[in-house]
Order: structure tokens, then sequence, then C-alpha cells
């Protein structure tokens, strides 16, 4: 993700989980994050980011980005997606960690998006106290 991503360097960005764009360290001025736990804002605020109070499913934004990376909450991961494939603008990448489950149960909606599947190991997010199986689904 992250050499994609250095590839746009002044596009326009939207990462739905903020810890992404904190720990990559990218430019602050080149994305948005979109966020909904206090305690994440005001940090990412007082580090100089620019932070959209919101729910992703409830941002109504006029923007459109060249890239989206997102870390949905699992429950509600087709939903996230869906939506955040409206903020894409033409030829716009997306890139979302899913649940495993979801590409064999949302396979239809998958292939209808030209969206692919790149399947993690099962460990993969283990330090982060979660051994929960997972994939990348992007275009």
């Amino acid at each position: 993700a992250y050499e994609i991503a250095s590839c746009l360097v002044g596009s326009e960005m939207c990462i739905r989980d903020s810890n992404m764009s904190y720990l990559m360290g990218w430019n602050k001025e080149n994305f948005d994050t979109i966020e909904m736990n206090e305690d994440f804002i005001t940090h990412l605020k007082n580090k100089g980011y620019r932070v959209i109070n919101n729910n992703c499913l409830e941002e109504k934004s006029f923007n459109k980005y060249d890239l989206i990376i997102m870390n949905p909450p699992f429950e509600f991961a087709k939903e996230h997606l869906e939506h955040c494939l409206k903020l894409l603008k033409p030829n716009g990448t997306i890139i979302s960690i899913m649940p495993k489950t979801f590409a064999t149960k949302e396979r239809e909606f998958l292939d209808s998006n030209d969206l692919g599947v790149l399947y993690l190991e099962d460990s993969s997010f283990k330090n982060s106290c979660t051994n929960v199986a997972t994939c990348i689904v992007n275009n």
C-alpha cells in the first residue's frame, strides 16, 4: 500500500483509519483522515493532521479522492466499501483491510466492482492483539 501511495504524493487521499496516516508518516496536507474516536482526533490534530470528525458512512464530502485506504469496522465492511467507492475519482485506487470471510460471502459484489483480493496470513495482525483472518481488497 505504501508504494502505491508514494506514487500519488500530491494527489487527494482519504485515510479511513487515521492510525495508518500517522504510522506511514505521509505529508499531512495531502490527505483527509476520517475518525470518530475523540482521543485519536485530538492526538492527530495536535500533530497537525487534517481530521474530519465523522463516521465514514455519514461523510457527505464533495471531495473525490485518488486514493482511499481503509480499515473499516468489519461488521459494516460492505457498507463502508460501497460508500467509499463513491468517493473515488475515476481511475482512483481503493485499498481496504477486510475479514477473509468477506471475500467469499461478497464475491459477486467484488466482481461487479472489479475488486481483487489478496489473502493475508492468519497471524498478520497478531501483534495488534487480534487473530482475525484478513484480506486486502483493492482495485
